[in-house]
């Protein structure tokens, strides 16, 4: 899976996690062997994703999309969120 972040320059320590799940219950993340996810067109998709700080951190998610390379800027790409 690929990610695109943004940080800045500071002092402490975090972990950033981000899984895909199988269902709706999230309770079954899939794992590095069964990637790439294949899905079809209208399929539902199940995310999560959070930080562990040190620090007083909150994250959300503005825009994510599926493209077929690990560029976010290739074509074609599909859009799972706008807007945030």
């Amino acid at each position: 899976m690929y990610l695109k972040y943004y940080f800045s320059v500071g002092f402490g320590d975090l972990t950033f996690t981000f899984d895909a799940h199988k269902t709706s219950s999230y309770s079954e993340p899939y794992t590095n062997g069964e990637f790439p996810v294949e899905v079809t067109l209208n399929d539902y998709l199940y995310f999560e994703y959070s930080v562990n700080s040190s620090a007083d951190l909150t994250i959300f998610a503005v825009t994510c999309k599926a493209t077929p390379e690990a560029s976010f800027y290739s074509s074609p790409h599909y859009s799972i969120l706008e807007n945030g």
